[in-house]
């Protein structure tokens, strides 16, 4: 979805978020190379499960949840979708720093949003306690899909050129979940 035609309407048209690396990869790829990325991840996640993980693996993250309005610009296919949104989170975030000029740019930062998947359709968050139960009802002994889509950037200034790239990666993680009968 990187770069997709149809991303011209949507708000990350025209950041330095769609395109491709402006300042070529040699400079870019060595700079992110030598980040330490235990002392300098943000983690723009409130869920206690992912900065639970993320301490597991040695990482003592800075904590700062990205407040954005999860739409998306046009139907895509629900692994599309949540590096879509991911990207998004990461995007605020970063809009949010780059709003402080005093802030360096030595920082990763690391969002991720999941979906639910059955029937190729994806589901929604549960709006109280009853929907909770029948959406668990309605995946009794049957299989469905659980697809993280995560996003790391990189802000990089270039100095010598006046300029910041932002150096990208998205990816996700499609995990099979079956349910048994179950009460």
């Amino acid at each position: 979805f990187i770069g997709h035609p149809d991303l011209a309407g949507s708000d990350l048209a025209g950041s330095d978020l769609a395109g491709s690396d402006p300042a070529g990869s040699d400079l870019a790829g060595s700079n992110l190379r030598k980040l330490n990325p235990m002392k300098n991840l943000i983690l723009a996640s409130a869920s206690p499960r992912r900065i639970e993980m993320i301490r597991n693996a040695g990482c003592d993250p800075v904590v700062m949840p990205a407040s954005i309005i999860e739409t998306l610009p046009f139907e895509m296919e629900p692994a599309n979708a949540t590096m879509f949104l991911a990207l998004k989170k990461a995007s605020a975030i970063l809009r949010q720093l780059r709003s402080d000029r005093d802030q360096p740019y030595d920082f990763v930062i690391l969002t991720a949003d999941t979906v639910v998947v059955s029937d190729g359709m994806i589901i929604g968050k549960p709006k109280d306690k009853t929907d909770a139960f029948a959406t668990l009802a309605s995946l009794r002994n049957r299989s469905h899909h659980v697809i993280t889509g995560c996003c790391m950037i990189k802000p990089l200034l270039i100095p010598e050129r006046w300029q910041t790239v932002v150096r990208k990666i998205c990816f996700y993680e499609d995990t099979e979940v079956w349910f048994g009968n179950y009460t």
